[in-house]
Order: structure tokens, then sequence, then C-alpha cells
């Protein structure tokens, strides 16, 4: 434990500027789930695979695929849920 906090109280400018980088970064990562989760609700998933199933016959349903898998993604929606809406798609 001690090295760890001479290790910190010890660091240069870049390192703190590091630091700072990543736990800005993880922040940002953070708040975009945070932001995710409350904007799709419970049952948005069973509505996000509803509204992707009427793509299944059209030219356009590989493109929607992609760009709705991507879109909730950003939103933070589950990775095994954007997996399971682009197979009933």
């Amino acid at each position: 434990m001690r090295r760890f906090l001479d290790f910190i109280l010890n660091m240069e400018g870049r390192r703190w500027r590091a630091l700072l980088a990543t736990a800005l970064l993880l922040a940002a990562v953070t708040g975009l789930f945070l932001v995710g989760k409350h904007q799709l609700e419970l049952g948005a998933e069973g509505q996000l695979e509803a509204w992707m199933s009427g793509f299944r016959t059209g030219p356009w349903g590989v493109f929607v695929a992609i760009l709705v898998f991507t879109a909730a993604a950003f939103l933070g929606l589950p990775q095994f849920l954007l997996i399971a809406a682009c197979v009933v798609a």
C-alpha cells in the first residue's frame, strides 16, 4: 500500500493529466450508459424488435439493422438485446 501511495503522491504533471483524461472518459461512458438506460425504458426492446421485423422483406433490411444496431449501442442497450434484435430482423 505504501508503494501505491508514494506513486500517487509523486506523480509528474503528464501522469496527472493522463489520470484526469482517463477519469473524464470513464465518466463520459458511464453517463452515456445512464442516459441510454433512462431513455430506453422497459418494453423498448420489444418495440425495437417489432419495428425491425417490418424491414425483414424489403431491400433496406440490412441497412436499417446496421443503423439501429449502431444507434442503440451508443445509447447503451445491452449487447445481447442488440444481437437478438438483429436476428429477428
